[in-house]
């Protein structure tokens, strides 16, 4: 949404529940004291859940201007951050205005982060603090600011700079501070994380592609993952173990990478691993075939016409 009008399509977009909620300020701002106020009110009353989901720091495309208005979209944020690095509140300059998003989005965290101290709460909370994709690589898009390397290109490609995110987990007394884990993890694992944390069961009849990776996250198992897949459109990719392959479209070859020894995918192993490209296609089509075969219908999208 815009960060400062809130508009998405031409239309106001921020909502409390399932009512309209408007408000004025700087977005990253007000998800943060959204957050903190639902802390300061619900961690006296017992266990709490919240899920915050900053709109920081993704690009604002033409979609989130409001029908008529001729700005052209920028990264958005208030001056008193740029002032923070002695640039001007109205500093133009791409990477000024970039790096004073992010410091926005890091005041944002640490508020929260001080909310649960305040509450109380700092030895009895998990917190997980992550990215849904690698940073989009378009220049000529006015994105031509971020960078994913030492991993290649970015989102929403299937190579490691799209798909490989940065990701910090903190539980006092359950993952020792430092802990650097390097195996393959999923944002499916979030549910089965989030549910242990909290002692509760996963839920049954139900088909969970995701699994407990706390084991894996305080450093005493391996991934609890034989394979990983990923999609875009009908760009694909598949990760099992430290072998990778990758396509730009249902109809081109596979690409094979070696992760352990060439994580930034410079060097396509196909031609000369084939049988390592036929072993790792045929377990995806195996995965393919099992995932459509209980894929639900589409939601309909009816088409409104607003005068």
């Amino acid at each position: 949404i815009h960060y400062f009008k809130h508009t998405y399509h031409g239309e106001y977009d921020i909502y409390r529940g399932t009512e309209e909620h408007r408000v004025e300020g700087y977005s990253t701002d007000l998800f943060a004291d959204a957050a903190c106020d639902f802390i300061r009110r619900k961690a006296p009353e017992g266990p709490f859940f919240v899920y915050l989901p900053f709109n920081a720091p993704h690009y604002l495309s033409e979609v989130n201007l409001i029908p008529g208005e001729d700005e052209k979209p920028e990264w958005h944020v208030p001056g008193k951050y740029l002032e923070r690095y002695g640039w001007p509140a109205d500093d133009p300059t791409e990477k000024h205005r970039y790096l004073a998003l992010l410091t926005a989005l890091d005041d944002g965290v640490g508020r929260v982060l001080d909310a649960i101290d305040e509450a109380g709460e700092r030895d009895n909370t998990l917190v997980i603090y992550l990215s849904d994709m690698g940073a989009i690589l378009r220049p000529t898009h006015g994105l031509g600011v971020a960078s994913n390397l030492p991993f290649r290109d970015g989102a929403p490609s299937m190579y490691e700079g799209g798909v490989r995110v940065p990701a910090i987990v903190r539980w006092p007394g359950r993952i020792e501070p430092g802990t650097v884990c390097g195996e393959m993890l999923s944002h499916l694992d979030l549910l089965p994380l989030c549910l242990a944390a909290a002692g509760l069961p996963l839920p049954e009849g139900r088909i969970i592609d995701g699994r407990n990776p706390l084991p894996a996250l305080t450093g005493k198992a391996p991934s609890p993952h034989e394979f990983l897949t990923f999609h875009y459109g009908n760009a694909a990719g598949m990760r099992a173990g430290d072998w990778k392959v990758a396509r730009s479209k249902a109809d081109k070859p596979w690409e094979l990478f070696d992760l352990a020894s060439d994580p930034g995918e410079t060097r396509d192993l196909a031609k000369e691993k084939a049988a390592e490209v036929s072993r790792l296609d045929a377990i995806y089509r195996k995965w393919s075939e099992e995932v459509n075969a209980d894929a639900t219908e589409p939601a309909p999208r009816p088409v409104i016409n607003k005068k």
